[in-house]
């Protein structure tokens, strides 16, 4: 009777020992399962840092409430744990901020809430050396700071005013001669300052129909200054020549010489062009007289 119990009892305990060993080899099949396969749809937390091998936090994906404006965020990190990149929102902002290697911020760009998009550049202590902005739809329109600083490889760039006239146009063309034109409301260049490329610059002046009125020019060797009347006519030249000879005239209505002045090495010239037989006029007109003339 004994020798039938023991007997049975080893008979469940081998089951027993092979039930335990089928559901081991199950357990181990679902971990298996569980590695191939994810488990869960998704992970809610508030927080999730990414660690390098020696520990070190090198992304950071965070939210961080506070009373003034809602903060979510993704950050990266050096080796050193200096931050390398912001990137997220607060408030109505989106932005994106890049560090240097010592932790300082570098440069920055975003879109505001209020439809406005900057570019930011930053020198020592986040000062703004360099910004670009633009609100779309609004009144104002792009605008370019720089606290110091070069533009590299523009060629023409126009400036307009509240309506949208273009009233400043620099131009510097491929055949070497820079302009800098100003404009008035209805598009006439009015002044206009240029460069040539054989040394020669100048100064001219126009009216409102576009006609010639000054100019002054230079080309290393000559230099003179020129007035014209209402119709474009030269009445008024300085000239000073290369062996610095110089010679002053005025011109009449069809712009020959009536009076010419200068001076040629050691010899002073004065010719007055009038009709033989008749005097020069001595009185000085009363300004009346020039005006009803």
């Amino acid at each position: 009777m004994n020798t039938n119990r023991v007997a049975k009892l080893e008979l469940q305990v081998r089951r027993q020992q092979k039930l335990n060993w089928i559901l081991g080899l199950f357990i181990i099949g679902i971990a298996g399962l569980g590695l191939t396969q994810p488990m869960l749809e998704h992970i809610v937390v508030r927080a999730l840092t990414i660690v390098d091998e020696n520990g070190i936090p090198r992304i950071m994906l965070s939210t961080e409430p506070d009373a003034k404006s809602f903060r979510a965020s993704i950050q990266h990190f050096d080796a050193e744990g200096n931050p390398k990149m912001w990137q997220g929102t607060e408030g109505d902002i989106m932005s994106t901020t890049y560090y240097d290697n010592d932790g300082e911020m570098r440069q920055s760009n975003g879109v505001h809430g209020e439809q406005k998009g900057t570019w930011y550049s930053f020198f020592d202590d986040n000062k703004v050396i360099a910004e670009m902005s633009w609100i779309f739809g609004g009144d104002e329109f792009p605008r370019i700071v720089l606290g110091h600083g070069q533009i590299i490889g523009v060629e023409k760039i126009l400036m307009f005013n509240q309506e949208m006239d273009v009233r400043i146009l620099l131009d510097a063309n491929h055949n070497g001669e820079p302009d800098i034109h100003l404009m008035d409301e209805d598009g006439v260049s009015r002044v206009i300052i240029g460069a040539d490329g054989h040394g020669a610059s100048g100064v001219t002046l126009y009216d409102e129909t576009q006609e010639l009125r000054w100019s002054a020019f230079t080309d290393g060797l000559t230099s003179g200054v020129s007035h014209y009347d209402k119709n474009g006519k030269e009445r008024c030249t300085i000239v000073v020549l290369e062996d610095k000879s110089t010679f002053f005239s005025i011109n009449d209505q069809d712009e020959a010489f009536d009076i010419l002045m200068g001076s040629v090495e050691d010899q002073i010239l004065f010719s007055v062009d009038g009709e033989e037989g008749k005097n020069l006029h001595t009185k000085v007109p009363e300004i009346s007289e020039m005006v009803n003339e």
